[in-house]
């Protein structure tokens, strides 16, 4: 008798386990946001919102679902800096779009919204930074903030990134004082968008010259690592 019910229980173990999954992956899910991480140095080892330590910033969205994100582009950006560079030739179009289409993910999905029906969007323009920078991504400015039940929630939205009027834009991986590749910056800003932060790592959120211009494996697995859609652990 004994050994029946040990056999019984054996048959249901598989089916109270997937029951157990079932309530966890029906909890809400937030996206990790954080401002400077250490991915070089530990995988594990990153700020989360302005803190190292609890609370974190999240925003709240649906289980497996991403955040959508809308992109308003500065007409300035057409003609920018002594080469007269244009951001709307592809450079901004396809920074959103390597990070949409970092696979495994459920990062936030960022669209140009070319002027019409622009809800609280990421602002990319240009300003006179001086000569020791490139381009600027405001974190500050990410949306309305709130304190709810132990944490920070917040919709990354109405940040500004801000291009260098100084610098000479160019497609050729070119990098000096006021001279950089206007596709790898502009990756590299819309990373922050996306909350990364910078890594000594290979990598396209490192914030020295590079001869790539697309998210490098050391990104990708920042993505991976803070966008799963789950509860952050």
């Amino acid at each position: 008798m004994r050994q029946k019910q040990i056999q019984r229980l054996r048959r249901l173990i598989p089916v109270i386990l997937a029951v157990c999954m079932m309530t966890v992956t029906a909890q809400t899910a937030f996206g990790w946001t954080h401002t400077v991480n250490h991915f070089d140095q530990n995988p594990n080892d990153f700020t989360c919102g302005y803190a190292d330590t609890v609370p974190c910033l999240y925003w709240p969205v649906p289980n497996h679902v991403s955040a959508m994100l809308n992109a308003l582009y500065d007409p300035s950006l057409t003609n920018i800096g002594p080469a007269h560079y244009n951001f709307f030739n592809g450079t901004l179009s396809n920074s959103l779009g390597y990070w949409n289409a970092v696979q495994g993910v459920f990062n936030p999905i960022i669209s140009n919204c070319n002027f019409t029906g622009c809800v609280d969007p990421v602002h990319y323009t240009s300003a006179d930074l001086g000569s020791f920078v490139w381009a600027t991504t405001d974190i500050s400015d990410f949306g309305a903030v709130q304190f709810t039940n132990g944490q920070y929630y917040a919709i990354l939205n109405s940040t500004t990134t801000t291009f260098n009027t100084e610098v000479s834009w160019n497609n050729s991986l070119q990098y000096n004082q006021l001279q950089a590749d206007a596709r790898k910056v502009a990756t590299h800003e819309t990373g922050h968008v996306e909350a990364l932060g910078h890594t000594g790592h290979v990598a396209v959120m490192h914030t020295g010259a590079e001869n790539f211009y697309t998210p490098q494996a050391d990104d990708i697995n920042a993505m991976q690592s803070i966008y799963t859609g789950f509860i952050p652990a």
